[in-house]
């Protein structure tokens, strides 16, 4: 069984994109749950009215009266066999098939499948439908990151075993996915030599978009972002709350997108946070 888990805080707008986007794109996908947090009335409301679009085919685990994001994780993955781990700002703009990406993540003894990397000449070994990367073969930073909540399909215990190792107590504890991420990347050194190749789809099928950031982790942790006053959180919760969407039809049907923001230094799985990216998004919001 593969579970699919969305870390979600204060972008019922966001998330409700990448769930469309997944249920447009994704094959194979035995559940999926939202693990969402709410700082406000506001944005709890947007959460509800998010469900009622897609209470279907997903079930949602708020983090109110003592659930913390680590301890909801916990049982989830008591359930799965394979977990796919993503975040509320991403988006499947191309077809995913995950009982595919399971089968080769096991044929090539693969620790972590990553949806949003795709082959890179000189860097990945390409077979006939998907790619493999170790770590001791390549210095590419993106291809050497191996323990990442943006897309990534793990055997479940490969994930929790790293869990369990590097940051004791995570179920009990008041982790959010960041705190998880980071303790476990940054003790990559110790475990790496352990663990299989790097696995991914030929052409990557999803992307993260850089335009908010939540006061949890704002000053805490590197990634930029570029907001302005249409996609701040209050805002896009609004909008939502108000009928509107993201038209995601519209990033399916030009995928530019993809590359038209980048610059030479930007990391290839996320749009480059800048005001011109921010805009556009902006403009599909309606």
């Amino acid at each position: 069984m593969i579970t699919l888990v969305i870390f979600s805080m204060d972008r019922a707008l966001q998330c409700d994109s990448l769930l469309q986007s997944i249920q447009d794109h994704g094959t194979g996908v035995s559940d999926i749950v939202v693990i969402a947090r709410a700082s406000s009335e506001r944005h709890a409301l947007a959460y509800d009215k998010m469900m009622t679009r897609h209470d279907s085919i997903v079930s949602m685990v708020s983090e109110r009266n003592g659930v913390s994001c680590s301890s909801a994780l916990a049982e989830v993955v008591k359930l799965a066999d394979h977990i796919c781990l993503t975040v509320d700002d991403q988006v499947f703009y191309r077809p995913s098939n995950f009982n595919t990406a399971r089968a080769h993540l096991e044929k090539e003894h693969g620790f972590v499948w990553s949806w949003r990397l795709g082959r890179r000449l000189g860097v990945t070994a390409d077979k006939t439908d998907h790619w493999l990367c170790s770590v001791a073969g390549t210095r590419d930073k993106n291809y050497r990151y191996l323990f990442h909540s943006d897309g990534a399909l793990y055997r479940r215990g490969d994930y929790v075993r790293l869990l369990d190792m590097y940051v004791p107590g995570w179920e009990t504890k008041s982790y959010i996915p960041n705190d998880l991420e980071n303790e476990v990347a940054r003790m990559q050194p110790a475990w790496q030599m352990s663990v299989g190749p790097h696995v991914g789809p030929l052409e990557a099928t999803c992307k993260t978009w850089q335009l908010n950031k939540q006061s949890t982790t704002e000053g805490r942790y590197g990634a930029p972002w570029c907001t302005i006053p249409e996609t701040k959180l209050d805002a896009l919760a609004e909008a939502f709350l108000a009928g509107k969407r993201v038209d995601n039809t519209k990033l399916y049907a030009d995928i530019s997108w993809t590359t038209r923001f980048q610059q030479p230094d930007s990391f290839p799985t996320h749009v480059h946070a800048c005001e011109e990216a921010s805009r556009f998004y902006a403009g599909l919001i309606r």
